[in-house]
C-alpha cells in the first residue's frame, strides 16, 4: 500500500513538475518576445536615421559641396536628432569621394563616455557634453571592420566590440552615387548597456533573470 502510494506521489511530483515547465518556458518565451521587440524598436529608427543621413548627404554632394565643415555640419545635425539608444554618428567617405583635397575624412560626433582612452575635441556650451573626433585622424578608419565591411557592400549591425572601454554595436551602411560607385559609409554607435538596460529585470515570478 505504502508502495502504491509512494508511486502515485511521485507521478503526480512529476506531472507537477512538467505542467511547471511547460508553463515557465511560455513565460519565458513570451518575456523575451516582448524584450526583443523592445530593442528592436529602438534599434530600427537607428537603420532608418542612416538611411536618411546617407540620402542627406549623397544630396550635397549631387550639389558639388565639397566643403569639409558643410559635411560637419550635417552630421552634427543627424547627431542631435540620433536614437535614444544611440551615443555616436558619423560617415566616411571613400578615397577622394567628397571633400576637395581630402583622400579621407570621417566626421564623428559621440556623447562624453567619461573614458580617459577616448579621443576627440570637446565642443563648446551648450554641447559640451559632446565631442568631435575625426577618425582617419583617430581611428585609422580605412582599415577597421566598421568601415570595410559596409565597403564591401553590406549594411549590417556589427558584432559587439570593445572600444575605449565600452562594449559597442555599429550599424554602419554603404552610401553609393546613381551609377552604384561607392562614395563612403555612415555609421550609428550604440552602447550596449544601453540595451542590456532594456533587458534587465525580474523572470518567472522573480526568481531568475
Amino acid at each position: 500500500v505504502l508502495g502504491g502510494a509512494l508511486l502515485g506521489l511521485g507521478a503526480m511530483g512529476l506531472l507537477f513538475y512538467q505542467t511547471f515547465e511547460k508553463q515557465a518556458e511560455s513565460e519565458l518565451r513570451g518575456l523575451v518576445a516582448a524584450k526583443v521587440g523592445a530593442v528592436n524598436s529602438e534599434l530600427v529608427p537607428a537603420k532608418q536615421s542612416m538611411d536618411d543621413f546617407s540620402s542627406a548627404i549623397r544630396n550635397l554632394r549631387e550639389n558639388n559641396i565639397t566643403d569639409g565643415d558643410a559635411y560637419k555640419k550635417l552630421t552634427f545635425e543627424f547627431f542631435l536628432s540620433r536614437p535614444k539608444l544611440a551615443m555616436a554618428a558619423g560617415f566616411g567617405q571613400a578615397p577622394n569621394a567628397f571633400i576637395a583635397g581630402k583622400k579621407w575624412f570621417w566626421p564623428y560626433f559621440y556623447v562624453d563616455q567619461k573614458s580617459t582612452e577616448q579621443k576627440g575635441e570637446r565642443l563648446a556650451a551648450p554641447h559640451n557634453q559632446f565631442i568631435y573626433s575625426e577618425l582617419f585622424k583617430d581611428d585609422n578608419y580605412p582599415v577597421q571592420d566598421y568601415y570595410t565591411i559596409p565597403a564591401s557592400g553590406q549594411s549590417l549591425f556589427l558584432e559587439p566590440y570593445q572600444y575605449y572601454g565600452l562594449t559597442m554595436t555599429t550599424y554602419s551602411r554603404p552610401i553609393y552615387d546613381s551609377k552604384g560607385k561607392l562614395l563612403g559609409v555612415t555609421g550609428m554607435d550604440i552602447n550596449m548597456r544601453a540595451i542590456d538596460d532594456e533587458v534587465k529585470g525580474k523572470v518567472v515570478r522573480n526568481m531568475g533573470y
